[in-house]
């Protein structure tokens, strides 16, 4: 019994899309590989040099701003994660993503700084 013609288009895809792959990983290591020799044998590091996930100019939250909004928030009562995001106020406040919130719940959680509800909110474990 053979492949139904069907899977035979499907299988020829799917080695079309790997090799496409496989092309621009190659080529995307290469331009890597020739922009850092470049800086060697210059002795320069330019300086619109990026690494992956940061984008040039971007602001960038200070580390730990997140406890500060968070135990802020918290001192008035329960809130949500989101309800703590939404009720920043400075400039630095405002750039504690949510994930950075909710690793500081976390890491307050093991350390007994802070406690979850059943309702998702998170409180002070005074």
């Amino acid at each position: 019994m053979g492949i139904n013609p069907l899977e035979e288009k499907i299988e020829s895809l799917f080695a079309q899309i790997k090799e496409i792959a496989f092309t621009e990983y190659q080529r995307g290591a290469q331009d890597a590989l020739g922009r850092v020799l470049s800086m060697v044998q210059t002795g320069e590091i330019r300086k619109d040099a990026t690494f992956p996930g940061h984008m040039p100019g971007a602001a960038r939250t200070p580390r730990g701003a997140a406890r500060p909004l968070i135990e802020r928030v918290l001192k008035l009562g329960p809130h949500t994660i989101r309800e703590i995001r939404e009720a920043a106020r400075t400039d630095t406040e405002k750039l504690v993503s949510y994930q950075a919130a909710r690793l500081e719940l976390e890491r307050g959680k093991k350390q007994k700084r802070y406690k979850k509800n059943s309702n998702g909110q998170w409180s002070l474990s005074n």
